[in-house]
């Protein structure tokens, strides 16, 4: 399901640059061959903040998707190697090898976010009527607003842990503590296979972002996590630790049992434009993903909105319902 869809967003996208109408077609050429010789940074330098047609944003987001470890030549091997299959390990074997690419990139995140941004500049909020009457254009780039958000869901686990354990019979600790930090952020509950450290509001600076910080245990290991200060609240996506007054010092060697005096765990990224939280990254994304891509194919009744419906009972076991973050706790614990 998985390989159908990302194969049928490829070849839209594709079809859509090199259709695109620009008047001045030797620019667009040249930030086509930048984008084929893989000079993503460069294209983000010659667009962002200038780009204001189709083809420039199609661009822009293709650019911030390479940019992030994601090029069209690397997606196209992962959407080969995965599995055909409807079952349940389809979507983690696919997020494990989008892990393998992107795991060494901080800014995975944020680029993946922005590629999403540059689609929408070109449809709006169109990609979230599923039924929504759209032209051909803005169907194939409701697809790759999808693809989109659902690679930034699927790097979005690998900050949770192992996502390899996922897509086999083992069982990751981190993993375990981070859906047990996702839990008691969302409910106040704890897991019985975890224990809870105390909990410590810490601010920082250049955010000036307030989260309350514990850590949670598992078999002897423990793991530090940041949560939001509201109720129902939310863990933040992490990355290493550094100090409350600069987000650049950040350590990304550092552990639980290593950290250093006046280092907290550290929020992946701090732009002030994107909510990180681990709901928003996979709740309302792959909500908000899957129904893109509905709205990309024509609606709910084609065969490809099918396989979304195949894909979203493998996580809450109704297609229609709206995937919820009990949801996706429940998915992951019974994978890993």
């Amino acid at each position: 399901m998985i390989k159908r869809i990302l194969a049928t967003s490829f070849v839209c996208a594709g079809l859509i640059f090199s259709g695109c109408g620009e008047s001045d077609a030797e620019s667009q050429l040249e930030i086509q061959q930048m984008l084929d010789d893989g000079d993503y940074l460069g294209v983000i330098a010659r667009l962002e903040g200038s780009a204001d047609t189709q083809s420039e944003y199609i661009a822009l987001g293709s650019a911030y998707m390479g940019a992030a470890g994601l090029s069209l030549s690397d997606l196209i091997t992962i959407i080969a190697d995965s599995n055909d299959n409807n079952n349940s390990d389809a979507f983690a074997s696919f997020a494990n090898s989008v892990d393998e690419k992107t795991a060494s990139n901080p800014k995975s995140l944020e680029y993946l976010g922005k590629s999403s941004d540059a689609y929408k500049k070109v449809v709006g909020d169109a990609c979230s009527d599923t039924n929504a009457t759209l032209t051909d254009s803005q169907r194939d780039i409701c697809l790759y607003t999808g693809l989109s958000e659902s690679m930034r869901a699927t790097v979005t686990l690998g900050y949770l842990g192992d996502v390899a354990s996922l897509a086999d019979s083992t069982s990751d600790d981190e993993l375990t503590a981070s859906t047990c930090a996702m839990q008691y952020a969302y409910d106040g509950t704890i897991p019985v296979e975890c224990t809870k450290g105390a909990d410590s509001d810490v601010t920082f600076v250049e955010s000036n972002s307030t989260y309350t910080t514990f850590s949670m245990t598992v078999n002897g290991k423990s793991f530090d996590y940041l949560k939001t200060t509201f109720t129902p609240g939310s863990t933040v996506i992490a990355n290493g630790y550094c100090p409350l007054d600069s987000f650049a010092d950040r350590n990304t060697t550092m552990t639980f049992d290593t950290k250093t005096l006046g280092y907290y765990v550290c929020p992946v990224d701090e732009t002030g434009d994107q909510n990180l939280t681990t709901e928003a990254l996979l709740v309302d994304i792959l909500n908000g993903g899957f129904d893109a891509v509905v709205a990309g194919v024509g609606g709910t009744s084609s065969d490809l909105a099918s396989d979304i419906d195949n894909f979203k009972s493998e996580i809450n076991q109704d297609a229609n319902e709206t995937i919820t973050m009990d949801d996706i706790i429940n998915y992951i614990n019974t994978q890993n």
